[in-house]
């Protein structure tokens, strides 16, 4: 009886630890599907009249209220107690404003799933170069293939003309051309924030760090919207639909991408979250109504590809960390 009761145990023990070990990958993938949602609003305001300081001055503006109410619920400390870690949320909020400004401006410009495969396809690189220097993490073998996959992903979408040439006609336009440079300086902006949020880690709640985001992008968009006298807030019932979309797809996003930070690590996570790329691909055929041709279909399912390998390898590293763990625990209490 007592062996079956044990034997009961483990069984459910196995359970919770696979599902346990899968908790940051669904939170990842989760974040990028959110993403996605929120390009493509993006989109649709920017097209109705909402200007990019508008749209992004919004977003955080109204994330920065709720966020705060329930940091105030939940008695979750606004600011960090070190010094280090309030160093690090503070470049956070920084890098993320800035780059935020890049990604906007360069989204209605370019194709929204080009620039999107640009970016999403270039962080893992840059990511895993800076967590390989500054974290001393040193990539998986999954994490590796995953790049590499993601970079030929990238190379399909973009078209670069030193592989292409002009007479293919799939040559860029100047407009899109500055659209992907723009993606490109974002992702390595963003693949930045991803590290100051590992760094900080589970010292401090993913609240805390998605309201100083908010903070400092409500900062610099406001101060863009009085430069560029771009205040005028006379929008048609969709831009406002579209800007309530991004309100919240927007800021759940950013919210499940740091609660997935404190489990998994950064070059991963970004992997991950590159399952928005099928998304957007998606919503901008089916609503957009962009054409979209061969090649960036192709790039496309590699980089969703990439983001399947990753999210399998890790979820098997955690669960044969996590059994390990308990065993031991199990060995120890005899």
């Amino acid at each position: 009886m007592a062996e079956n009761k044990n034997e009961s145990n483990v069984n459910s023990g196995g359970r919770m630890t696979f599902f346990q070990s899968g908790f940051g990958v669904l939170v990842g993938l989760f974040s990028g599907v959110l993403t996605a949602f929120s390009n493509l609003c993006i989109v649709v305001a920017e097209d109705g009249g909402a200007s990019q300081f508008q749209v992004a001055f919004l977003n955080a503006a109204v994330g920065l209220i709720i966020f705060a109410f329930v940091m105030c619920v939940k008695r979750v400390a606004f600011i960090p107690e070190k010094w280090k870690d309030r160093g690090f949320v503070t470049l956070n909020g920084v890098l993320h404003a800035v780059s935020g400004l890049g990604l906007l401006y360069a989204l209605p410009r370019a194709p929204v799933g080009n620039v999107v495969t640009i970016v999403i396809g270039s962080m893992p690189i840059v990511t895993a170069l800076f967590a390989c220097v500054c974290l001393k993490e040193r990539p998986r073998w999954f994490v590796g293939v995953g790049i590499l996959i993601d970079v030929t992903g990238i190379i399909l979408v973009s078209k670069p003309e030193f592989i292409f040439g002009r007479e293919t006609g799939t040559s860029v336009t100047s407009q899109e051309g500055i659209a992907y440079f723009l993606a490109f300086l974002a992702a390595v902006g963003l693949s930045t924030t991803y590290i100051c949020g590992r760094i900080v880690g589970p010292t401090v709640n993913p609240l805390a760090t998605t309201f100083f985001v908010d903070v400092f992008i409500s900062i610099v968009n406001a101060i863009f919207m009085i430069f560029s006298r771009t205040s005028e807030w006379n929008l048609s019932g969709v831009v406002w639909v579209a800007l309530a979309g991004v309100i919240v797809t927007g800021n759940l996003g950013e919210w499940a991408r740091y609660r997935s930070l404190q489990i998994e690590g950064a070059p991963t996570v970004v992997l991950l979250g590159n399952i928005q790329l099928v998304f957007v691909y998606i919503l901008q055929i089916t609503i957009l109504h962009e054409s979209s041709d061969l090649l960036d279909i192709i790039g496309a399912a590699l980089v969703l590809l990439a983001a399947t390998i990753v999210a399998i390898g890790s979820w098997r590293v955690n669960a044969k960390r996590q059994t390990d763990e308990e065993n031991i625990q199990l060995l120890t209490s005899k």
